[in-house]
């Protein structure tokens, strides 16, 4: 659900020049970093911090690129949902995602919506839409014996 392959703002590309800047700070002195944190313009600011730490964004980045590489080891059935006019994750990430993915079982839903929030906010149904697909997953021999592929950077994020 609105998963980033791509963002709208084009400005993090620079998220690892200024993360290696920050731990270069960090190692010379006391100080945090050169900018240890980016403001965040959230469209859910109850929510959202208003701050990003830049590690964060290095990590995210780190994390997109790795799934990014793996999507084609990955062969159990898939439901990518995402927001037609998505504001934050750029709505050709959903299309790339589905080119990708090694599964023979997927389907793309494009929510008619500028919002990225669209589970959290239940948009156009989309919590409806995880459900249905959870629940079609039932007995599906091929949702038991799928293939998701272990990436190695991220498995002590998520546990054995």
């Amino acid at each position: 659900v609105s998963a980033p392959i791509k963002f709208r703002n084009k400005n993090l590309v620079f998220v690892p020049i200024i993360h290696g800047a920050n731990v270069l700070t960090e190692w010379m002195s006391s100080v945090e970093g050169v900018k240890p944190f980016v403001t965040n313009d959230s469209e859910n600011p109850r929510v959202n911090y208003r701050h990003i730490p830049v590690r964060g964004l290095f990590e995210l980045q780190r994390a997109v690129d790795d799934v990014n590489r793996h999507l084609a080891e990955v062969s159990c059935p898939v439901s990518v949902i995402h927001g037609k006019d998505d504001r934050i994750v750029d709505p050709r990430s959903a299309e790339l995602i589905m080119e990708k993915l090694g599964s023979v079982e997927k389907k793309l839903h494009m929510i008619p919506t500028q919002r990225h929030g669209i589970l959290n906010e239940d948009i156009d149904g989309t919590q409806g839409i995880v459900i249905s697909f959870l629940e079609s997953l039932t007995g599906h021999e091929d949702a038991v014996a799928c293939e998701i592929p272990r990436m190695e950077k991220y498995a002590n994020l998520v546990g054995e």
